[in-house]
């Protein structure tokens, strides 16, 4: 019993191992470098609820699409006191209200209605 119990920790370790290592590929922007801020470099990499991450992709995929835009990429975190943090580039916002370019700002607006239908 204790044979079949220890497969399954590890089966399940393996897992888990395996759902981050996917996690971590599926954020990295084009270049094959995981975008960190200047400001956060050395710190912990930024946590974001699984409902931040779908709408991060939702609003990098509309600025994508977006010409002008296309380079730019959003990255939601979680700040220190448990609050988000909306990265545009290596600026740090704390609510979507702030976020300087209005066509960024829009496109996270759309993405949070789209995500919310």
């Amino acid at each position: 019993m204790s044979e079949r119990l220890l497969l399954a920790v590890l089966v399940v370790g393996l897992v888990f191992v395996a759902w981050g290592i996917i996690l971590s590929y599926r954020r990295r922007p084009e270049g094959g470098e995981r975008h960190v801020p200047p400001s956060a470099a050395g710190a912990a990499e930024l946590e974001a609820a699984v409902v931040s991450e779908a709408i991060e992709d939702l609003v990098n995929r509309k600025l994508a699409e977006m010409p002008a835009l296309a380079g730019r990429r959003v990255d939601f975190g979680t700040a220190a006191d448990g609050s988000l943090e909306i990265w545009v580039g290596d600026e740090r916002y704390a609510s979507v209200d702030a976020i300087r370019d209005p066509r960024i700002r829009q496109a996270v607006r759309d993405a949070v209605e789209a995500f919310n239908r």
